[in-house]
């Protein structure tokens, strides 16, 4: 079939207009091999711009996450450096005062790093999950270990209920139940306890955290997972969105029940806990 060169010279120009960037209505309802060419291009036109979009989208989304963890960390930062200012100039009982309050503020900015960290990895898809049966014991004590200083200040029992065994990645699993307890003893007073239950059913394995707070509502809930938007007064609302990461990442996710013990925890305890209640559930 022979083409006219006004033809071929107008594709010419409508693909450098697609190179460009700029609009161009390729679409041809006609039959033969040059109607398919055109609309082939304008198929790779339309995917070359739905890739633009999302990129331009992603740095949007990475300009407000380095905006976010910037005013994270600049808060402690900030605070820690006021304070070993003042170390010098202060009377020695005041010192001692500080020098507590700056470690703490150490421990916290440390942790919030190492889950800033965490959650990069996640989002670049840089993570590999090490699937495994694991019990669901082995996952509870490994997620209380960086919790014990925490636990023990507030005076704060663990108690556990149930049995189970689950198919995950016993590292980061453990990270993201340890981030769901720390978020319980943040919710829960002082001397009250929180309630550790796991087990499974046909679908899947889960453990649940039960705090001894006053429960949560449902808009408190609708923005539990919101990336720096915490909702507990120390928070920096990072511990629950990475948790919630880890277990999706698993094929899981999390479920919030705000102040009525689900059943499949009620059936473990005859404990009253009026608290909200997360439960990690991962898929078979």
């Amino acid at each position: 079939m022979w083409l006219k060169r006004r033809t071929i010279e107008q594709l010419s120009a409508d693909v450098r207009r697609v190179a460009n960037g700029e609009s161009a209505d390729l679409l041809d309802n006609r039959e033969g091999p040059l109607s398919i060419l055109r609309n082939d291009i304008q198929t790779l036109a339309r995917l070359k711009q739905e890739q633009a979009d999302a990129l331009l989208k992603d740095k949007d989304r990475l300009k407000d996450s380095l905006s976010d963890i910037s005013h994270q960390l600049k808060t402690p930062l900030t605070s820690m450096l006021v304070m070993a200012d003042l170390l010098e100039t202060v009377p020695p009982d005041k010192q001692k005062e500080l020098i507590r309050n700056l470690q703490t503020g150490l421990t916290r900015t440390q942790w919030l790093t190492d889950a800033l960290l965490k959650m990069a990895k996640l989002d670049a898809d840089a993570v590999e999950f090490n699937i495994r049966k694991v019990s669901a014991k082995t996952i509870i004590t490994r997620a209380l270990e960086p919790l014990s200083i925490l636990l023990e200040i507030k005076d704060q029992a663990v108690r556990t209920a149930g049995e189970a065994t689950l198919t995950c990645d016993l590292r980061w699993t453990a990270e993201a139940l340890s981030n769901v307890v720390k978020n319980a003893s943040e919710n829960s007073p002082a001397g009250k306890p929180i309630l550790i239950a796991c087990g499974e059913n046909p679908i899947c394995g889960w453990i649940s955290v039960t705090d001894s707070g006053s429960g949560l509502k449902s808009e408190q809930i609708a923005r539990l997972f919101r990336r720096f938007q915490s909702g507990a007064p120390a928070g920096y609302g990072i511990g629950l969105p990475l948790a919630q990461t880890i277990l999706r990442g698993q094929n899981g996710d999390i479920e919030v029940d705000g102040d009525t013990l689900p059943p499949h925890v009620a059936a473990l305890t005859d404990e009253p806990y009026t608290g909200a209640t997360f439960t990690l559930k991962l898929y078979k």
